[in-house]
């Protein structure tokens, strides 16, 4: 076996290493997405949005895949990081509480439910 690498299929062993152009331009797509829909949102720092509208203007590929890994993984808004952690840290949802508030709101509606259907 050689060290080198072989061409297949068209691809050659400098394409390997440099980033392909369909991962930045989907970047840059989902920038442009996220500007337009929060583009009248109030409670989205001015700042944030300059930053991302100098991304999209300045073609930066880095940058974008940067920005757009931040704004998955953390809310755009202050008050929900302050308020939400972004991880579970592996604690337990399957708990009494859970069991019994959603056993008794699941009789209680469909209770209701059968009593307003023979109503009608």
């Amino acid at each position: 076996m050689s060290s080198s690498l072989s061409c297949v299929d068209g691809i050659s062993p400098s394409d390997l290493e440099r980033p392909t152009e369909d991962f930045t331009i989907g970047d840059i797509k989902d920038l442009r997405k996220f500007e337009s829909s929060h583009q009248w949102d109030p409670n989205l720092p001015q700042e944030k949005l300059d930053t991302i509208k100098e991304v999209i203007d300045n073609d930066d590929q880095e940058q974008a895949a940067e920005l757009d890994k931040s704004l998955a993984q953390d809310s755009q808004y202050e008050s929900v990081r302050a308020a939400v952690r972004n991880t579970d840290n592996g604690e337990v949802a399957n708990t009494l509480r859970a069991w019994v508030l959603g056993l008794l709101f699941t009789t209680i509606g469909s209770g209701l439910n059968m009593f307003l259907s023979m109503r009608s």
